[in-house]
């Protein structure tokens, strides 16, 4: 009766630690997915910073009159990234590849509209505030 119990407390021992694995297994895979959309966040983040300074509109060199604020476009070019990550998940199906693409789609999206909203508006308040 002895050998009995301690085979069956083994067997218990065992199923648990291999569902512990597989669930660390699992966990780590989430995490390296979700690392993907954060990693081409972070690339392209400077890329959109530089691309909204430089559609500001505000150089000193055009005598200080205003000219037309083209940090919309950036921001819409972000948009529009953004929408076909989201898209990819539908066109490409399930499998691997149309989440990864999704999600550098969505990370590079998600760069293109956060850089230059912040600037932005600032712009747009120093506007309606100088009315």
């Amino acid at each position: 009766m002895d050998r009995t119990l301690l085979q069956l407390n083994n067997n218990n021992t065992n199923t648990t630690i291999n569902d512990g694995n597989e669930d660390n297994d699992k966990t780590r895979t989430i995490g390296l997915i979700f690392a993907i959309s954060t990693l081409s966040y972070l690339l392209f983040t400077p890329l959109a910073g530089v691309l909204g300074d430089k559609c500001s509109g505000s150089n000193s060199s055009n005598g200080g009159g205003r000219s037309r604020n083209k940090r919309y476009m950036v921001v819409m070019i972000g948009v529009l990234l953004l929408a076909g990550g989201l898209c990819s998940f539908w066109v490409m199906g399930h499998g691997w590849f149309g989440l990864i693409i999704g999600l550098i789609g969505i990370g590079i999206g998600m760069a293109f509209i956060d850089a230059p909203v912040a600037a932005l508006l600032a712009d747009i308040m120093d506007v309606r505030g100088h009315r």
